[in-house]
């Protein structure tokens, strides 16, 4: 193999348009950041909180804690869409009414716009509440959970998860 056919190999595989992505909804080069409300106000002050060790890696996996999330939320959840949004891993997932599984994949096609109801937050934050390492209150004070949509519905988010997770 000459240096010209291998610089074109390798050209070819570390190209943007052979990068592969770990989330549908991430559709350009690096790592977008979505333009919503609050989000890099509240990822800011999670990665604060972690750098404080108020918020520690997950104690169980990401399927108990959502298991044990859907038994305190599910009875309960407001009857419209809720988003998930992961603010540091960057995920979309929709709040769902199952008994055994709180967040499910989010299954759109379209990406979330600022008039649906969004909570944006990271599971280490949630993790923690159920710990009783911090409080719902503290979580939502702090800015470590941020509900964004219409504020008729951005009020029943919170007094759910406050209500719930109390």
């Amino acid at each position: 193999m000459n240096l010209k056919t291998l610089s074109l190999l390798l050209f070819g595989f570390f190209s943007p348009s052979f990068l592969a992505y770990a989330c549908n909804m991430h559709g350009s080069v690096g790592v977008p950041i979505p333009q919503y409300t609050n989000l890099l106000t509240t990822l800011s002050n999670i990665a604060n909180a972690t750098a404080q060790w108020r918020l520690q890696p997950l104690t169980k996996s990401e399927f108990q804690l959502n298991v044990e999330l859907s038994g305190k939320l599910h009875d309960t959840k407001p009857d419209f869409d809720i988003i998930f949004y992961q603010a540091i891993e960057g995920h979309y997932l929709m709040v769902s009414e199952d008994a055994f599984q709180w967040l499910q994949v989010y299954t759109k096609l379209q990406k979330p716009t600022e008039s649906d109801v969004m909570i944006i937050s990271e599971l280490t934050v949630f993790d923690a509440i159920i710990e009783k390492r911090m409080t719902i209150t503290e979580a939502l004070e702090d800015e470590l959970i941020v509900i964004n949509g219409p504020e008729s519905d951005k009020k029943i988010v919170q007094q759910w998860l406050v209500k719930a997770l109390s």
